[in-house]
């Protein structure tokens, strides 16, 4: 695109408790970022960031961990993008089209805007969008509103993403390949192990650089697996379809239709199913979420801002960054848990930001031990880590509102 293009927060308040911590750009959908997406879709580089100023150092340091040349809340004139807006090609078009004082909606979201003056704040951003003359666009793939959008749409987005059939890495001869090789990514260095079985006839599986999948395990496409990624190295894995997992993350167990963002550990045994969950999240053994009620009804999600949702029939649980689970946890149907919780036992509730729940009873988890534990568990991936981002990280954790 000729014309300089911004990023901006727009959709946060829907897509808590993620955005509690990290922007919108820094979702991972579908095998990548939001921002690397829309950058990749419509031909960007060096995208300039609008987020909230609690969270500027710690997007600083997001961008320098995915390699995502970036600045943050740096004074412009120029277009402004909402990243959960998923573009398709042709979206540029419309882009070069706006003239100050205009944006491009698609239905009720809010795509894009030419701002009429030089803005330097989410704030400044929020006041020129309600100022805007509207024109619609068609050219959106999907609208990522709240997190379980994720869930419904992470099988298109993976196969939108997938580059294509290659095999870099290695396959054991006795590892079976369902399905035409096309459809299977393995990136350098990576391995599918003795037994293991990888099915690509309904979908492509895209297996990143470094990754291993262990003896055993299964996985079925469209699923997205990131580099540096163990996937049965502790209980043998099923990864089901419409998976996404990140980079150096610890995938056991039975996984499906779930996004789990990168430096999580879910090791062990336990279901994970219809579920969005952010980074430097553990899942103690047996831990397990609920996505279907025994009624066979409707699930209805309260959301942090919007209250009370009826979100269909399959769901399961909205974890935000840093939360901890023991062993054998029970999360109940349609959950949402804030970041930076401890839990223990059978949870039946909805948690806010640094909540410590242990078999029913609530009390509030110390900020300061928080940070304190959170960077322990950085301290185990540390070579994977920028300078400076435990350090922004625990600040952002012993910031959060109590």
């Amino acid at each position: 695109m000729e014309k300089e293009i911004n990023l901006a927060d727009i959709q946060r308040d829907s897509l808590k408790p993620l955005t509690e911590t990290r922007s919108v750009a820094d979702i991972e959908a579908g095998g990548e970022t939001l921002q690397e997406r829309a950058e990749r879709v419509l031909g960007l580089e060096n995208s300039n960031l609008f987020v909230p100023r609690h969270l500027e150092e710690v997007t600083r340091k997001n961008g320098e961990l995915h390699g995502i040349e970036r600045t943050v809340n740096q004074a412009s004139e120029s277009i402004i993008l909402n990243p959960a807006a998923v573009p398709e090609k042709g979206l540029e078009k419309d882009l070069e089209s706006l003239e100050p004082g205009e944006k491009l909606v698609h239905g009720d979201t809010l795509v894009a805007l030419n701002p009429s003056k030089e803005v330097s704040t989410l704030e400044e951003v929020s006041e020129e969008a309600e100022r805007c003359d509207e024109k619609e666009t068609g050219k959106v793939l999907c609208v990522i509103e709240y997190l379980w959008d994720i869930v419904e749409k992470t099988s298109e987005l993976v196969q939108e993403f997938f580059p294509g059939g290659e095999i870099n890495g290695e396959i054991h001869e006795s590892a079976s390949i369902e399905g035409q090789e096309e459809n299977l990514y393995l990136g350098e260095g990576a391995e599918i192990s003795a037994d293991a079985h990888i099915d690509v006839s309904e979908g492509p599986v895209y297996i990143g650089s470094g990754t291993k999948i262990f003896p055993g395990s299964r996985v079925t496409g469209p699923t997205f697996i990131g580099p540096d990624t163990k996937v049965g190295a502790g209980q043998n894995a099923v990864i089901h379809e419409g998976t996404h997992i990140g980079k150096i993350c610890r995938a056991g167990g039975e996984i499906e239709e779930a996004t789990v963002h990168s430096f999580t550990n879910k090791y062990h045994y336990g279901y994970l199913g219809h579920a969005v969950v952010g980074s430097w999240v553990n899942f103690g053994a047996g831990t397990t979420n609920s996505d279907l009620k025994n009624t066979y009804g409707d699930v209805k999600v309260t959301h942090p801002e919007e209250g009370e949702i009826n979100v269909g029939q399959f769901m399961g649980s909205m974890i935000g960054d840093f939360s901890k689970f023991g062993i054998s946890t029970r999360i109940h149907t349609g959950k949402v848990i804030g970041p930076a919780c401890f839990i223990t036992g059978t949870l039946e509730t909805d948690l806010e930001a640094l909540t410590w729940y242990q078999d029913g009873q609530e009390t509030k988890y110390r900020s300061e031990d928080a940070g304190e534990h959170q960077v322990r568990m950085m301290n185990r991936r540390e070579e994977y880590l920028p300078e400076g981002f435990r350090k922004a990280y625990r600040k952002l954790i012993e910031d959060l509102p109590e």
